[in-house]
């Protein structure tokens, strides 16, 4: 109990300051206790420990730092998905003109309507304008 008593005035000391009488048994106890001397010396080195310790933090304009970080990943993004997409036109564009070359060769004629394989009924049904329909017949 003697070395709660002594614990709780050593405490005490280090955040507020305790009377005469306090003071005298915090020495004596001091003195003729090494447990509590050893105590001692751990809370006075805990505190230097804090009192040399720097204040933790994310350093100056860390959150305009983030904001740009995102922007280049986001901008990187965009550029690998735009020549993704680049690459696969053209091949879509050599895709389309090779069909075209095959159903050249192998239609009937030369009109637009055999090139594109449509039939007679398809055309007019693509281009259903009310005002134009009895020309196009």
């Amino acid at each position: 109990m003697e070395n709660k008593n002594i614990e709780d005035l050593l405490l005490n000391s280090f955040d507020k300051k305790i009377t005469l009488t306090e003071e005298e048994v915090l020495k004596q106890g001091l003195s003729n206790n090494s447990e509590a001397k050893k105590m001692n010396n751990h809370f006075l080195q805990i505190r230097e420990l804090l009192a040399n310790k720097e204040e933790s933090t994310f350093g100056f304009f860390f959150a305009e730092r983030v904001i740009n970080k995102i922007k280049v990943l986001q901008d990187d993004v965009e550029y690998q998905l735009f020549s993704l997409v680049k690459r696969f036109r053209l091949l879509a564009l050599g895709l389309i003109i090779a069909l075209l070359s095959i159903n050249i060769v192998l239609a009937d004629g030369l009109s637009v309507k055999s090139i594109l394989g449509l039939e007679d009924d398809t055309i007019t049904e693509l281009v259903q304008i009310d005002l134009y329909k009895e020309i196009i017949k």
